[in-house]
C-alpha cells in the first residue's frame, strides 16, 4: 500500500546553549490519503517536533536520522531549504497551534491568504485576492469581502482559527498537519472547527495529522491513533481498536486522566510524576519510572510489536508469556525495581 507519509525510527537532535537535547528518539507513524491520524501524548513528548521535522522547520544545526522518512515515496532526509519551500503550501500545509502568533500582525488577513497562491500557484494579485475571499467564505467567516481587509487583532480567536485553516488549505495540499487546532477555543467553536476540517479534507482525500492531548477529539476524529511518550512511538492502532483495547499503561493512564460524564462520579486519576528530561537518549522503557506495572525487564528497551491486526505496542506486558519469560530470564533480577527512582 502506498503511504502519503511514512516515518520509521525518526531521531532528532537539537543544539542548545546547555548542550544537545533529543526530543524525538524513535517516532514511527504512517498517514494514508483520506485518513486522519491523531498524534497523542503529554506536552513535551515530541509530537510537534516530529511534525516540524516533516515541515523542515527545525532550528539551524538540528540533526535528523531515520530508517524511513518519506513523503509520497520520496525521502525528506536529503532536501535542502529551497526544495522544502516548494513542498510547504502545495504539498504540506500546517495549521499552527497559536493562530494569533502565526499571522503577521501588520498585514491584512486577505493578503496573507493570497500570498501562497501568488508564490506557489502563479496567481495574479487580483485573482489571489478573490480566491482568498472565497476561502474565508468557505470556512464560515461572515462578510468575507469586508473581513479580508481586517488585521489579525480585529478577529476573534475562533475567526482566526478559521482563517488559519483557510491559509493551510488554500493551496490544496496533500498532507495537512493540525497542531492543537482547538486548544484555545470554547466547546461550541471547537465542534464547528472539527466539522469544518473533516468536510474540507474529505473533498480532496487529503491526509490529516492532528496533534492533540484531548482524547475526546481523538474519539471524534481519528481513523488511526499514534501515542508518543519521551520522543518514542509506544502505541498505534485504528481509532476503534485503540479505545476498545488500550494496551500500553501510558495510554490507559491518559484515559484515566480524562473526565467521562457518561460514567458518573468516577474520579480522575492523574499519572504520577513527569516525563523525563530529554537531554540524553533514554534507555529501557522511558515510562517505567511512572508505571505501577513496571518490572525489572522494563530496564531493557521494548520493541514495538503487533498485539492484534494493525495494533502495535512497545511494552513488555504485551509480549506473549513465553517470549516475556525468556526475556526475563536474560535479565539480572536481583532486587526489586524502585519505580520512583
Amino acid at each position: 500500500m502506498n503511504h502519503l507519509l511514512e516515518i520509521r525510527n525518526l531521531q532528532v537532535e537539537l543544539k542548545t546553549e546547555l548542550g544537545p537535547v533529543y526530543p524525538v528518539q524513535g517516532a514511527d507513524l504512517i498517514v494514508r490519503r483520506g485518513e486522519t491520524l491523531c498524534l497523542v501524548g503529554e506536552s513535551g513528548c515530541g509530537k510537534s517536533l516530529t511534525m516540524m521535522s516533516v515541515m523542515g522547520l527545525l532550528p539551524p544545526g538540528s540533526r535528523i536520522q531515520a530508517d524511513r522518512f518519506h513523503l509520497e515515496g520520496e525521502t525528506l532526509l536529503t532536501l535542502d531549504e529551497h526544495a522544502y519551500r516548494k513542498l510547504r503550501g502545495p504539498v504540506i500545509g500546517m495549521i499552527f497551534q497559536d493562530a494569533m502568533a502565526a499571522f503577521n500582525p501588520v498585514l491584512r488577513i486577505g493578503d496573507q491568504l493570497a500570498e501562497p497562491l501568488r508564490v506557489h500557484k502563479g496567481f495574479s494579485r487580483k485573482a489571489a485576492w478573490v480566491r482568498a475571499v472565497e476561502w474565508l467564505d468557505r470556512v464560515g467567516i461572515v462578510e468575507p469581502e469586508k473581513r479580508a481587509r481586517f488585521y489579525p487583532h480585529e478577529f476573534s480567536g475562533g475567526m482566526l482559527q478559521r482563517a488559519m485553516i483557510a491559509m493551510a488549505l488554500i493551496t490544496e495540499p496533500d498532507l495537512v498537519i493540525a497542531d492543537e487546532p482547538t486548544t484555545a477555543l470554547d466547546v461550541s467553536v471547537q465542534a464547528e472547527i472539527l466539522d469544518l476540517l473533516r468536510s474540507l479534507l474529505s473533498e480532496r482525500q487529503a491526509g490529516l495529522v492532528m496533534i492533540t492531548h484531548d482524547l475526546g477529539v481523538v474519539a471524534e476524529m481519528a481513523d488511526r491513533v499514534t501515542v508518543m511518550y519521551a520522543g518514542r512511538t509506544i502505541e498505534e492502532a485504528s481509532g476503534a481498536e485503540f479505545f476498545a483495547r488500550l494496551s500500553h499503561p501510558y495510554s490507559r493512564g491518559l484515559m484515566a486522566c480524562t473526565p467521562n460524564w457518561r460514567a458518573g462520579a468516577v474520579p480522575v486519576t492523574p499519572i504520577p510524576g513527569l516525563p523525563p528530561a530529554l537531554t540524553a537518549v533514554q534507555t529501557g522503557c522511558a515510562f517505567r519510572f511512572r508505571c505501577a506495572e513496571a518490572m525489572v525487564i522494563c530496564a531493557e528497551k521494548p520493541e514495538i510489536t503487533e498485539v492484534a491486526a494493525g495494533h502495535r505496542v512497545a511494552c513488555w506486558l504485551n509480549r506473549k508469556p513465553d517470549v516475556l519469560a525468556a526475556a526475563v530470564r536474560g535479565v539480572d533480577e536481583e532486587g526489586a525495581m524502585d519505580v520512583d527512582d
